[in-house]
């Protein structure tokens, strides 16, 4: 590896393809906002005319996001701005040009083997087939919600060439769970929510204070699941 050529510029031609991969990227993870602002999108043009590959702008991006969620507590906002990940970006791509690790990582990247591609399709084909059937107007537009955050993180996925997406199933399964919560006729939220209260009561003791939120989330998409039949991802 001694003698493998720097990381080459990105594409001229590409900068607007490069800005809106990180702006899709970015947003999804976020789960906030339309757009990067102005000022935002002169940081990643900024990015894009230093040479920084996409992919390690993207990786050192969720990379970055992982580490803030691991260190702050539950529920504390990821920065609005993708500015604030600069420092994390130039990091990385100076961690890459120092070790000359470009063939290198092109080599190990993970792919996408046939099983793991056929079972995501299954999964977006069953969302979108379950959305249009679902009867309840509120649960129909949070199966929407959910089919667009999954195009979206692919599209981002893809473009960026990020490793494996499930992970993000996670983070999109409690929004899901959320929005039907919060989208429920008052009557039946106090239904769910007694229901809810009832089984934590008794399964929460001896937990700590992490384990008590993981576990009233479980008890909470178990009851979703049975009293409206949603789907498990």
């Amino acid at each position: 590896m001694a003698n493998a050529t720097p990381p080459s510029l990105p594409d001229p031609g590409g900068e607007v393809e490069y800005v809106e991969a990180l702006e899709d990227l970015f947003l999804v993870i976020r789960k906030q906002g339309l757009m990067l602002s102005p000022a935002d999108r002169d940081c990643v043009r900024s990015w894009f005319l230093e040479g920084i590959p996409l992919r390690i702008a993207a990786q050192s991006i969720v990379d970055e996001i992982d580490q803030f969620r691991e260190k702050k507590p539950d529920g504390t906002p990821v920065p609005h701005a993708i500015s604030a990940f600069s420092g994390a970006v130039h990091r990385a791509w100076k961690t890459a040009s120092e070790q000359q690790f470009k063939s290198q990582i092109s080599e190990d990247m993970p792919q996408e083997d046939d099983v793991v591609s056929l079972e995501k399709n299954e999964l977006i084909e069953r969302i979108e087939v379950k959305g249009k059937s679902e009867q309840h107007p509120d649960i129909r537009e949070a199966y929407r919600s959910l089919y667009k955050r999954l195009r979206r993180w692919e599209k981002a996925r893809q473009t960026t060439n990020l490793g494996h997406w499930k992970g993000v199933l996670i983070e999109f399964e409690v929004l899901l769970i959320q929005e039907v919560l919060d989208s429920l006729p008052e009557d039946e939220k106090q239904q769910i929510n007694a229901a809810v209260q009832q089984r934590f009561h008794l399964e929460k003791r001896g937990l700590g204070a992490k384990a008590k939120a993981a576990c009233l989330f479980k008890i909470q998409a178990d009851i979703l699941r049975q009293e409206y039949g949603l789907i498990d991802l």
